[in-house]
């Protein structure tokens, strides 16, 4: 097998994300100009006013960047570096021309122009990798700010310390490389560098985390390198070429990434396909859902809206904080406003520093300068890239706001102007490092924060706006501020210029550009205070209804997005047509949306009510349904996820066969969720309900408590059934058995209990598989669900049972339920006693309405230790099946239990194309309202999907069944048969992983307890969180060694667990 390169690969996107590193440490130009300022104040005779706006020029190069910004929602991201690395090709060009003396020195009105356009080029490169690399990682935006804008830092002192080791600091060269290596960087990123989708899977999420962390590691390993460069004073010739070359091996280091995916992806390809190529006759699923009938479901997407329907919302809704703006409703926002004033008082300050560092330093007596410049840059980068990864965990871990961050570092930069107006010996050195920092701070934090106020939609545009305080902070303290302040200060000298010398010439600059810092930190307060809840996780809420009230609850979430689509809590909005409308204006994407409404109807007695969402691109989307009734409300509850932005979508409610009805609709609510906002709130309901904490208590004889006792405690079983659908392929399979058991507590028969396995023909009755099978699962202590007695479908009912009819298949069906269950008695913890009775009715059709319910009675009778199911499809996989809604599903139950069984549990097959967590939600909201156990009874993912996003959705149902609090056992229906599987495998014939089981021994690791170390403390005690589930622990003091079990039960908070040494 030959490698492919692919752009939507995590090769390439890891490819992108080097080449974009790339851009970044050569794209640090801005901050060299004291570099070769003194050449170019020389050349030209410049007054110390004319060289600051000279370098403001250069600056206000930047306020051209929202070209780049329109560009970037027009352009692709080639396209753009392309133009950014010929326009700093050109204007860093003409420079080197003037400064190395080729051609005469220019007016000084056509240096501002290419001092502006060599400027002007940064905007271009920085829009392309930083847009495209927050939009392909965007639930990583800190860490990819942070690196990206770490780097431009760096890349001032990696100019600066290659000049100095190679041509011993000549300005005209470092002018000529600042024209030649970022043009070659571009063309390079060119190739590479394109806008993918982002992560979709916590595995993914975490094998980014930890690239991230990688290329964090190498970015330090260079700062620390340069610094100890700089530090260790002059060195000679060869020891600075060696230099030199190990710093650019440290810049390509980060290659490893995408050369590990490769070769990693390359091995498990080729083992992949010499599997496939060894079974090449996997034959089509035996027995199950007809896939047919599942797709027919899952493409009704055709929704008539009548041309009189008149929407609920016709005015465009503005977006809030957290949704996509257009620069035109950001800038009208007062949060923009305020980042925008924020940030020019911490950059516009900084850059002044940075600017007239050479003139700082000349005035107080050092006579090179560049080490200052290196302090300021390697500081910078630490401020960057330890700002970004910091503040990220911070939001994740405690909801913390972002510019919070930006509020500290004021306050800091704010104390080191006040160090530097001072002049205190060393000052010039603390605060070159202390404004360094924060101005990295400064930009790591609101860059991110940008886009997470006004969205990625129109990122670019914004981002460029904002960064207009580059030029006009520029403009302001370094232009007017510091070069009016300094001239004022200054002698004339003999060949015209003007010189200061002492601390006075930059003291009140100082001071001035400190209180500037105190006001941009009481900005940022204000701006985390008002930005607050965009950072707090929103919590789920679990409410569902489902008896029919005479007035609707009140919305959820308040409403959430739909708040203001209500004037007040009992507003009613009724139609008479076959569909009600509501207009969405701004949908983010990347996004999970909870939806619910309370539905009323008007002549009719019931009517299944659907409510669907179109999106701008036409995408339809089933969010949910409810069995609605006249006189009463009824709650619908129900959900959709958005990958990409839609600034236009239409969510409709209307009779699910179209026809038309009088709807009533009240207390609407829709919720928008982050993923890392959902998978919070799983992993806080995992917390709460599948863990308990443990308090462990060491005494000796005495009963005297023991501290500084070691111990070890590991789980040794769990709680919670986890399983898998086994078929007789696991007789005689030693590595089939041996991977089953190391996996799994719980299992199921695929097929071998199921009518026509054992009793193929009439009087022909054969238990023995089932019997060898239930051996195997007894000796091993494996749970096991009776799977099925009967099954209303008559695609798989026996040829001659469907042929029965009368008094003949009574008895035929007494014989089966008699049989079958005195046989295992006592052996199956579960039966599925009348299998998808809400989608067929065979025996009900030829036996009398009654006949599921004695089914049931029978069971009850014959095996009152086992619990009784009722099991389908549909229910939570789709909201497109009107036969198995919810609601239908309830008032089978309810039905059931009219008739007098005592139902024990409720199951859902789970037979998944394209999960909807928020509906899969919804429906075990509802469901758990019954009190009811909930078994996940069949799941697995469509084999039309290849193997990769099988495992991706996979991953998406476990979740959600793992941590709903409703939910007591999941299995799946990945049975290994001769001749592959249902619709999914876990593993190959030879049992190595396919993608899907890398999924389950990654989630089987996550929800169980690994072995936890300590020592008691000064009472005796220990303490952890664990994993419901079986325990041993080892305990030693001394010579003295204890070892015992205990467990932890569902429903404990905390259990003490006693032991006596």
């Amino acid at each position: 097998m030959t490698f492919v390169f692919s752009y939507n690969s995590p090769v390439g996107k890891w490819l992108g994300f080097v080449a974009a590193v790339w851009v970044q440490a050569i794209s640090g130009n801005n901050y060299t100009f004291s570099n070769y300022s003194d050449a170019l104040k020389s050349l030209m005779a410049l007054t110390q006013l004319q060289l600051n706006n000279l370098s403001v020029a250069k600056d206000v190069g930047k306020a051209f960047g929202i070209l780049a910004g329109l560009a970037s929602d027009r352009l692709s991201t080639p396209v753009i570096l392309l133009i950014g690395g010929i326009e700093g090709f050109i204007g860093y060009g003409v420079q080197w021309l003037v400064v190395s003396g080729t051609i005469k020195p220019l007016p000084y009105w056509v240096m501002c122009i290419f001092l502006c356009m060599g400027g002007n080029s940064t905007t271009w490169m920085n829009t392309a990798v930083l847009v495209t690399c927050i939009r392909n990682f965007r639930k990583n935006r800190g860490p990819v700010t942070g690196i990206l804008k770490g780097y431009v830092g760096l890349s001032t002192a990696i100019f600066t310390d290659i000049c100095s080791a190679l041509f011993s600091s000549d300005p005209a060269t470092f002018l000529l490389i600042l024209a030649v290596v970022p043009f070659t960087v571009c063309l390079t990123a060119i190739v590479f560098l394109r806008e993918i989708p982002p992560s979709s899977t916590s595995a993914e999420e975490k094998e980014e985390v930890k690239n991230f962390g990688v290329i964090n590691i190498i970015a330090v390993i260079i700062a620390v390198y340069l610094l100890v460069f700089d530090i260790s004073g002059t060195h000679g010739k060869v020891f600075s070429q060696i230099f030199a070359a190990i710093l650019l091996v440290l810049i390509a280091l980060p290659l490893f990434i995408p050369i590990h995916l490769m070769v990693k992806n390359f091995i498990r390809e080729n083992s992949e396909n010499l599997d496939v190529e060894g079974n090449n006759n996997i034959a089509e699923p035996l027995l199950g859902v007809d896939e047919t009938v599942r797709e027919e479901v899952e493409k009704k997407e055709v929704v008539v809206v009548e041309e009189n329907t008149v929407p609920a919302v016709v005015e465009k809704r503005p977006p809030v904080i957290g949704e996509d703006h257009t620069i035109f409703e950001a800038i009208r926002t007062l949060d923009f406003w305020i980042l925008f004033v924020s940030f020019l008082c911490g950059v516009g300050t900084g850059l002044t520093v940075m600017n007239n560092l050479g003139q700082m330093g000349l005035a107080l007596g050092y006579v090179d300068v560049s080490i200052f410049v290196s302090l300021t840059s390697i500081w910078g980068f630490f401020g960057r890239i330890i700002s970004g990864s910091v503040s990220e965990y911070f939001i994740k871990k405690a909801a913390v706001p972002r510019p919070i961050w930006n509020a500290a570092s004021q306050i800091l930069m704010a104390v080191g102007y006040i160090c530097l107006a001072m002049a205190m010996p060393g000052s010039l050195y603390i605060g070159s490092i202390v404004v360094g920092i924060c101005y990295g701070v400064r930009l790591a934090i609101s860059v991110p924060a940008a886009s997470e106020l006004f969205g990625l939609k129109y990122y670019g545009l914004i981002y460029n706006v904002l960064i207009l305080n580059l030029p006009l902070g520029s403009f302001l303290f370094s232009g007017l501020l510091a070069g009016l302040l300094y001239d004022a200060q200054a002698t004339t000298t003999a060949d015209g210029g003007n010189t200061c010398v002492g601390a006075h010439c930059y003291r009140l600059v100082f001071i001035v550009m400190a209180i500037a810092c105190i006001v941009g930190f009481g900005l940022d307060i204000w701006l985390s205070i008002r930005t607050k809840s965009l950072y707090e996780e929103p919590i789920y809420d679990h409410s569902a209804y489902t008896e029919c009230k005479s007035v609707p609850e009140e919305a959820l979430y308040n409403g959430g997005i739909m708040k203001d689509y209500w004037t007040n809590e009992n507003q009613v909005i009724r139609s008479e047509t076959n569909s009600y409308n509501f207009v969405l204006n701004n949908l983010s994407g990347d996004t999970i949306y909870s939806f619910s409404s309370w539905v009323r109807i008007l002549d009719a007695d019931s009517a299944v009510i659907k409510a669907s969402l179109k999106t701008a691109n036409g995408t339809v989307k089933c969010v949910g349904n409810v069995i609605a009734r006249p006189g009463c409300w009824s709650f619908l509850k129900g959900g959709f996820v958005l990958d990409f932005p839609s600034s236009y979508a239409l969510l409709y409610l209307q009779r699910s066969d179209e026809e038309k009805l009088n709807i009533s609709i009240s207390s609407v609510s829709l919720q928008p969720f982050t993923y890392q906002q959902w998978k919070k709130n799983q992993q806080d309901t995992i917390d709460k309900g599948r863990k308990c904490t443990a308090i462990i208590h060491i005494s000796d004889v005495q009963g005297e408590r023991v501290p500084g006792a070691s111990i070890i405690v590991e789980q040794v079983s769990r709680d919670f059934p986890f399983g898998s659908a086994i078929t007789k392929t696991i007789l005689g399979n030693p590595a089939y058995q041996t991977w089953f058991k190391e996996r799994f507590n719980a299992a199921v028969f695929e097929d071998e209990l199921k009518w026509y396995s054992t009793e193929p023909q009439q009087g022909e009755v054969n238990y023995t598989i089932p019997d060898q099978m239930l051996e195997f699962v007894r000796k091993n202590q494996i749970i096991t669900r009776g799977h099925n007695i009967f099954w209303e479908d008559p695609r798989y009912i026996p040829s001659w049972v469907r042929n029965l009819t009368g008094p003949d298949l009574k008895s035929a069906v007494n014989s089966r339920i008699q049989s079958l269950m005195n046989k295992y008695k006592n052996e199956f913890i579960h039966w599925d006693v009348d299998n998808e009775m809400l989608h067929y009715d065979f025996y009900e059709q030829r036996l009398g309405t009654n006949t599921s319910l004695e089914f049931f009675q029978t069971a009850q009778l014959l095996d009152p230790l086992a619990k009784l199911f009722v099991n389908d499809y549909n229910v939570v996989e789709t909201c497109y099946d009107m036969n198995s809604t919810v609601d239908a599903y309830i008032s089978k139950l309810r039905d059931l239990k009219q008739g007098g069984i005592i139902m024990d549990g409720i199951g859902l097959e789970g037979h998944f194309t394209v999960p909807n967590p928020p509906l899969i939600r919804a429906v075990l909201d509802k469901l758990a309202t019954l009190k009811l156990p909930i078994w996940l009874t069949e799941v697995d993912i469509s084999k039309n999907l290849d193997k990769e996003t099988q495992a991706k959705y996979l991953e998406m149902v476990l979740r959600e069944g793992f941590s709903h609090p409703g939910v007591n056992g999941i299995m799946l229906w990945t049975g290994l048969h001769s001749n592959g599987c249902y619709q999914m495998c876990l593993t190959d014939n030879n049992f190595h992983n396919l993608p899907a089981g890398d999924i389950i021994d990654n989630l089987l690791k996550e929800w169980q307890t690994g072995v936890v170390h300590g020592e008691t403390d000064e009472h005796g005690s220990f303490s952890f969180s664990g994993f419901l589930g079986e325990y041993k622990i080892n305990v030693k003091f001394g010579n003295r060694t204890v070892n015992s079990t205990f467990s932890l039960y569902r429903g404990d908070d905390t259990r003490h667990i006693n032991i006596q040494l």
